[in-house]
């Protein structure tokens, strides 16, 4: 699975940034 698709991209900064602020469950990705 290459990560080099701009929308994975798009999707692992949301995830990181609300990973960062706490604001959501660990059980969803």
């Amino acid at each position: 699975l290459a990560l080099s698709s701009p929308e994975i991209e798009k999707r692992l900064k949301d995830y990181k940034l609300k990973l960062a602020r706490g604001s959501f469950p660990p059980s969803s990705p």
